[in-house]
């Protein structure tokens, strides 16, 4: 799974190009309407913004493991299994 880090757009006189931007990649959508253009941009943005906070983080999950087993509360097999748990996710 890749997440998208950003996403521009440019507009020439009738057509646009949109560049997404995940995980160190690039993908250029060439020669589309330009209102269309920034109007995708937009909706992509929107969604990045919306759902960023929702991202599943696997290092803050796997520090909340690590307290519950400081605390007593999960013993070393049950931390083990749950992180691999955790790590299987991605």
């Amino acid at each position: 799974m890749h997440i998208i880090t950003s996403i521009e757009y440019s507009t020439g006189m009738i057509f646009g190009d949109i560049v997404i931007y995940a995980a160190g990649n690039k993908a250029k959508i060439k020669d589309i309407d330009k209102h269309d253009a920034k109007d995708m941009a937009e909706f992509i943005r929107a969604f990045i913004s919306n759902n960023s906070e929702n991202e599943f983080d696997l290092t803050k999950e796997i520090e909340k493991l690590a307290k519950l087993k400081e605390q007593g509360v999960i013993n070393d097999d049950e931390f083990a299994q749950m992180k691999a748990k955790l790590i299987a996710k991605m």
